[in-house]
């Protein structure tokens, strides 16, 4: 299969490029500190936990366009 534009033959459907382009996240990490002042030594202990998905803007580009929400409509009719 060849592009009608350019000839290349490096094509895609648009499915496969937004799928190509997300990344779920899902990480931990902890860390400790000591630091010392004028009221003597304190020590810090945190974790913190990310999850969530990245995505590219060419996947941006190439996503399937959002559902349209009839909410409000419904609403709109049941209160008149």
């Amino acid at each position: 299969m060849f592009c009608s534009n350019c000839g290349g033959t490096n094509l895609r459907k648009l499915s496969l490029v937004h799928e190509m382009g997300l990344t779920f996240v899902n990480g931990t990490a902890s860390g400790v500190g000591v630091g010392a002042g004028r009221r003597g030594i304190g020590v810090g202990v945190g974790t913190v936990r990310s999850r969530g998905t990245h995505t590219t803007a060419t996947a941006m580009r190439a996503a399937p366009p959002a559902k349209k929400r009839y909410g409000w409509a419904a609403f709109f009719l049941i209160v008149s």
